[in-house]
């Protein structure tokens, strides 16, 4: 009978670690939108609804036909990139650091290292989900990350999402 109670304690004590690390994963957490961004605030990011967590996530690039190294083209329409306060705790997510009111979305290297003409952006002053712009000039194909930082840049925290981009066949 002990070891029936206790095997049973065991199982619902392995549930409950499970839910708490299921919860702590950017991929899985509740998210919070609306409101301007401010200082020292937790954020994650998405691209598709995705966090990229476990893989990257895929960027439908509007690249017909065979894809040649360093070929660019435009994002296809009806894809997302988002900012969001999440609502758990945990280490990966991005902060704004003590001066922080807004968030960019580098697709490339994110400044200093960054140079302003060779890197796509999108601007966010609210925590929000909006149409990824179909103005952006980004690879056809391979892969990359974008690097969600918040400005001015001191004392912040970047959120990354490794994406893939793929080109139509």
């Amino acid at each position: 009978m002990h070891s029936i109670r206790r095997s049973g304690l065991t199982m619902a004590a392995s549930v409950l670690a499970l839910l708490i690390v299921a919860s702590a994963d950017p991929a899985s957490a509740t998210r919070y939108y609306g409101g301007l961004i401010a200082p020292n605030e937790r954020f994650g990011a998405a691209i598709n609804g995705r966090t990229g967590s476990t893989l990257p996530v895929t960027i439908s690039m509007a690249c017909f036909g065979p894809i040649v190294p360093g070929a660019t083209g435009h994002p296809m329409a009806s894809q997302t990139i988002e900012v969001f306060r999440p609502g758990t705790s945990g280490a990966s997510w991005g902060n704004t650091g003590p001066t922080g009111r807004s968030i960019t979305a580098y697709f490339g290297p994110p400044p200093p290292s960054a140079t302003p003409v060779a890197v796509a952006s999108v601007p966010f002053s609210r925590y929000e989900r909006v149409a990824l712009p179909s103005s952006l000039l980004l690879p056809c194909g391979g892969s990359g990350q974008v690097t969600f930082l918040s400005a001015p840049l001191f004392g912040a925290r970047a959120f990354v999402v490794p994406v893939r981009y793929v080109g139509q066949p």
